[in-house]
Order: structure tokens, then sequence, then C-alpha cells
């Protein structure tokens, strides 16, 4: 069969979106059908089993679409949702975010799901689209792995952009409490972004610096390492995830998982986390002590973890959609 994919944003670009579109185009290709990505993203990345055409024509794009038997399109475009208008009978729309503001361009976005086929990475997504819509969630890289049976010298880790959104500052928050109660906790911080010093210089003000690593931008098997050294992931998020695949890679590596309770993070964590309220201190301060309390007894759900994670490996997700789309009969 051959696919079409286009996502406005892609390798070599590092993200949750790019990563899950290669996974996506990486499972279907070794599956045997002809994959063909368009993106915007000029810089070239490693070769892979599939072709990628950067910047194309749209003429171009078109006469893809006209032989291809599906076009699968990462989220609504403004800059492209004619091509998919056009050839709407094969045109569908996974989407990793919601379009809530209330600016034309949202309202244009969440209109244009009623013409598509529509599938959405959570329910909690899915409920913000008028479009008729089948929820799959996402996919995690099979790197991820429990490696470490030993030790863990960190209590916490966390991972991902440090950003106001992603609730950094509520961690740091919490932490320099819940460490007066354990002072020989510690928490490791992988990532960067323009709340970094803000933080540091927090840490420090606090005397607890060494209490705190910052560990920067980590990818592949660092990174796997560092979940592997953690106890507990701590997914603080202020702002409503759509999904969550954080909580599946720490999950994979062995962490129990802390996380804010708001968006489709609850889907990604499922039954094995701990929650509180969006930005509430105090409530992930006991959602900590909770999952420290608890770790020593986290090994007994391995096997539970390992079948939820199954159902999340990129050729699991990859054959739900092309079980949908065929349930759609958009092809035979």
């Amino acid at each position: 069969m051959r696919i079409v994919i286009r996502s406005l944003t892609f390798l070599p670009k590092v993200g949750g979106l790019e990563n899950m579109m290669h996974q996506l185009a990486l499972a279907w290709a070794r599956q045997g059908h002809t994959v063909t990505v368009i993106t915007a993203v000029p810089e070239e990345a490693e070769a892979q089993p599939y072709a990628v055409l950067r910047n194309p024509p749209e003429s171009r794009v078109r006469q893809l679409l006209r032989k291809a038997d599906l076009y699968v399109e990462a989220n609504i475009s403004l800059k492209t949702f004619r091509t998919g208008l056009r050839f709407r009978r094969k045109w569908v729309v996974i989407h990793h975010l919601t379009y809530l503001s209330y600016h034309w361009t949202g309202i244009a976005k969440r209109l244009l799901t009623l013409f598509a086929h529509n599938i959405c990475c959570s329910a909690y997504v899915a409920q913000t689209l008028p479009g008729k819509s089948v929820v799959i969630p996402n996919s995690y890289q099979p790197i991820f792995t429990k490696t470490n049976t030993g030790e863990r010298p960190y209590d916490f880790i966390f991972t991902g952009r440090m950003v106001s959104d992603k609730g950094l500052d509520v961690l740091i928050a919490a932490f320099l409490q819940y460490r007066q109660i354990r002072p020989e906790s510690r928490l490791l911080l992988v990532g960067d972004g323009p709340e970094r010093a803000t933080q540091q210089a927090r840490v420090a003000s606090a005397g607890m610096g060494d209490a705190v690593t910052w560990a920067g931008v980590l990818r592949g098997e660092a990174l796997v390492a560092a979940y592997n050294s953690a106890k507990i992931a701590v997914i603080p998020s202020r702002w409503p995830e759509p999904f969550g695949i954080v909580a599946l890679e720490a999950l994979a590596c062995g962490c129990g998982v802390v996380a804010s309770n708001g968006g489709g993070l609850p889907e990604a964590v499922g039954s094995f986390g701990y929650y509180f309220k969006n930005g509430n201190i105090e409530e992930l301060i006991m959602a900590m002590k909770q999952a420290v309390a608890d770790y020593p007894q986290f090994h007994d759900k391995f096997d539970a973890i390992q079948t939820y994670l199954q159902q999340h490996t990129p050729e699991a997700i990859a054959n739900a959609y092309l079980a949908q789309c065929k349930q759609w009969n958009l092809f035979n």
C-alpha cells in the first residue's frame, strides 16, 4: 500500500510529535508499505527505509496523493488543509493537540475536523473536537527499557522542556519542602529551557544545590540510563497535556509515575500512577511521599506494566491505525 504522511515538523527536530510520526512511518515501511513523509523541516536527517520530501511544491504533493492509498496528516494545518479537502476520501488527521483558541484560526481548525477522518491520541483531545473521532493512543520508542535491577540513587526524575507549562517550578517548590522531611532525597532534572536559570537560582538560594542534578538535554541511551537511575518520574505539567509519552518511557524503564491529573496524562499513566491536581504543591508532595513509600513493591506490577506497554509499541499503534482506516473503508 502507498501511504503519504504529512507532518510539518519532523526529524531531525526533537520532540514527541516528531518521534511519533517517525515511528509510525518506520513501522509501516517495515511492514512492506511504500511510505513517503512530507515535511516543512529543511534539515536533512539520517536515511530511513521510507522517503522524505522536504518542502516540495504542492503540485508534487498532489501528484503523490493521486496514486496514494492513504493520506495521513499530523494535526490540522491551515497551510495544508486545502489538499486534505481535495483528497478527503483518503485524508486521515491524527490529532496530537487541541485547537481550543477562540481566535479564528482555532475555530477554523475545529470546524475542519468535520470533513476529515479523525484519530485522537486521547479521549481528552477527542472531546474538544466537533468532528467524529476515534481514540488511538500514542506509542513510545522501544529503546526505553528497564536496565537497572539494583539501587536507584535518585528518588525523582523530571524529563522535558523547562518551560512554564511543564510545571518545573511546581516540582521544585514541592521537592524543597519534601527534602525537609526526607533530607537524603535527590532529584534529577533532564532537559533545558528558559525556566532553568530561575529554578537553579531558587535551589541554590535554598541551600539544596547538592540534592539536585541538572543533567541538561539527554537522548537515546543516555536518557534511558537517566530514567533507570531514578525511582519515580514526576510529570508536573500545569497545562492539560494531550497525552504524555514520557509516562510510557518512565514506566518502561521501571519508574513509578507521579503526574498532574489534567488532560490526557491519566490516559497515558493508567492505573500505575499517583495523581495530583495541576499546580497544587501540597497534593504533589503527598503523591511523592506515597509513591516513594510504595516503590519497594513496584516490581510486583512488572508483568501488568509490560502487558500495558505492549499496547503502545509502534507496531501495535501502526496496526491499530490501519485497522481503523480499513473499518472506514479507505482501502480494501
